[in-house]
């Protein structure tokens, strides 16, 4: 699905050039869904390595599901991660990433994209929660 930017500037009233940090946006359909998942945190100035450490305090030792967001396709990548923080930071040098996801940041450099956090999971037991973190994102990917 493709995102469009100015939809979601309208139904989320956001200020995109605000701060490099804008909380609760996001929208997959060119037609607003308001059933959609809306983020808790939207990061961009992703290039700016002290700006992503910046973040370390905000997203270590968090799990949850995330999202990179193409600004100029709409096209994202969902996934999941144990520690949000320690997976943004593999994803941005290159570790352990998606093929797909690599390979857009490469075509359309790591500025023109938005590091999303839809929900925070709370990670107790690592056997049972495996599985609940992956349903999870499961069904964010359905969702959109």
């Amino acid at each position: 699905m493709k995102l469009n930017l100015n939809t979601l500037k309208k139904v989320y009233k956001i200020n995109f050039k605000k701060l490099n940090t804008v909380y609760r946006y996001y929208s997959t359909s060119t037609t607003p869904n308001k059933n959609l998942a809306i983020p808790v945190l939207t990061m961009s100035n992703l290039q700016d390595k002290k700006f992503v450490s910046s973040k370390c305090i905000l997203l270590r030792n968090k799990s949850g599901i995330y999202s990179f967001v193409n600004k100029m396709n709409g096209n994202q990548y969902i996934g999941s991660a144990k520690d949000i923080y320690l997976r943004l930071k593999e994803h941005l040098s290159n570790r352990k990433s998606n093929w797909a996801l690599q390979y857009a940041i490469n075509k359309y450099k790591l500025a023109n994209f938005y590091f999303c956090i839809y929900e925070y999971f709370t990670y107790i037991d690592k056997a049972t929660n495996n599985k609940l973190l992956t349903d999870l994102e499961t069904s964010y990917i359905k969702n959109f």
